[in-house]
């Protein structure tokens, strides 16, 4: 008879470097290390994506009814694109780092993960969140003057 009540999570990756368990919130304080969020200045779409781009979480505000479908779904995919190249750029980051501190020149790295992975630097991420809300944005609050 196998013992089924066992998750498959209850191991030693869930122990801390001394072998200790961790915390629920320890677990949860983990993973939130590796989501990053990207909000529009309304407040009203909030994108939370997983460190390797994928999305995690889509949070809209009441406000949201105002807007017609369509306006949303747009909203909605320009925000989670820049939370998915947020969160790329943070990998690229650590892989970057990780590289140097191996010993290796990190230069080479940095430009494979761009050229080849498409993965922006967080620099690059950053600007690109300006660009698009200087651009997106800025006629919304002309218009509302």
């Amino acid at each position: 008879m196998v013992d089924d009540t066992s998750r498959p999570w209850d191991d030693a990756e869930d122990a801390d470097a001394d072998g200790t368990a961790l915390s629920e919130a320890d677990e949860q304080q983990e993973v939130s290390s590796l989501l990053y969020s990207v909000t529009n200045p309304a407040g009203t779409v909030s994108v939370t994506a997983y460190l390797d781009g994928r999305i995690h979480h889509v949070e809209l505000a009441p406000k949201v009814t105002d807007m017609s479908e369509r306006e949303l779904a747009d909203e909605i995919r320009v925000i989670a694109d820049l939370a998915r190249q947020k969160a790329r750029s943070q990998l690229h980051a650590l892989i970057v780092e990780g590289v140097h501190v191996m010993g290796y020149d990190p230069a080479i790295m940095r430009d494979g993960l761009r050229r080849e992975l498409d993965m922006p630097t967080p620099e690059e991420a950053a600007a690109t969140v300006a660009e698009v809300f200087a651009s997106r944005y800025s006629a919304d609050h002309e218009q509302g003057d």
